[in-house]
């Protein structure tokens, strides 16, 4: 006999009330949204994002080539902020997000990890919204330097 969805939640549920089960963790429904994957499935993903993410990186430093201006500037920082975000999540999908949200805010990385996803959402922002030129690759520079206090 198969148990439905809703039959599975409210069985939990019940559980939950009489004390058999554990009420879960935020960690625990982020987990449940990511479906298991087989090996192939990761690795293909994990090369997938990170050939993708290396090519917006390229990308991002033809966009130099082609002048020093404030366009070519914004359009290199969306591509690389892009770019790094994707290499992210290529990690992310082959070690599993829970693994790689605990090794990134483990103690001795915690700040790290805040200081530099931090510089790089603001990186961008600025970068999109036209902001000076000389502010965006000084948050550039700071964000690339926040890497160090990841190890």
């Amino acid at each position: 006999m198969k148990t439905s969805q809703r039959e599975k939640s409210l069985l939990k549920k019940m559980g939950m009330k009489v004390g058999l089960v554990k009420e879960p963790t935020w960690e625990d429904e982020v987990c449940e949204m990511c479906p298991k994957l087989t090996l192939k499935q990761r690795l293909s993903g994990f090369l997938g994002l990170t050939a993708f993410g290396y090519l917006l990186t390229i990308l991002a430093t033809l966009t130099i080539s082609e002048g020093y201006d404030e366009e070519n500037m914004q359009r290199f920082c969306g591509f690389y902020i892009v770019g790094n975000f994707i290499a992210i999540f290529a990690t992310g999908l082959w070690v599993g997000p829970k693994k790689l949200c605990k090794k990134m805010f483990k103690k001795k990385r915690r700040i790290g990890t805040v200081v530099w996803f931090s510089l790089m959402i603001a990186v961008f922002t600025t970068a999109m919204l036209k902001g000076p030129l000389g502010l965006v690759l000084g948050m550039m520079a700071a964000e690339v330097r926040s890497t160090s206090l990841l190890r």
